[in-house]
């Protein structure tokens, strides 16, 4: 750490080394927005050389990104299932012969169906299929 004079001992100047894990610690900050994850970060910092800070962050954002991950893939399965459930609806509707509460459960599928397209859920070509398909035998009723 003689490259810049004193080292990241909180006195004096840091060296390049010890900058770039500085740089590394405040972008774990900015993705963790702060909070109990950037105090974690933090505390790994301390009494740590490169390498072993470097391996340590790594682990710590796999962790981060799991949960992030796994969070993600619960909201989309509750989505689905929203989707699903409405257009399970305009089926039975329409196995009933029931216009009116066949078109009142596509009004609602559909509705279900954008949002879900909205966040991302379903591509759109998909949710146009889905939407194409519900109105088509929807309107087929007499």
């Amino acid at each position: 750490c003689a490259e810049l004079g004193k080292c990241s001992d909180g006195q004096g100047f840091i060296c390049r080394t010890h900058l770039h894990a500085f740089q590394i610690i405040r972008r774990i900050k900015r993705l963790a927005g702060g909070g109990h994850l950037a105090c974690a970060v933090v505390q790994i910092r301390q009494n740590m050389n490169l390498a072993l800070l470097c391996q340590a962050v790594h682990q710590f954002l796999m962790r981060f990104a799991l949960l992030v991950s796994q969070k993600r893939a619960d909201r989309n399965k509750a989505i689905r299932s929203k989707v699903k459930t409405a257009i399970k609806k305009v089926n039975a509707a329409i196995e009933a012969n029931d216009k009116a509460a066949a078109s009142e459960a596509l009004t609602k599928a559909v509705s279900a169906i954008d949002k879900a397209t909205q966040k991302g859920v379903y591509h759109k070509n998909t949710a146009a299929r889905k939407v194409s398909r519900l109105t088509v035998a929807v309107n087929k009723l007499a």
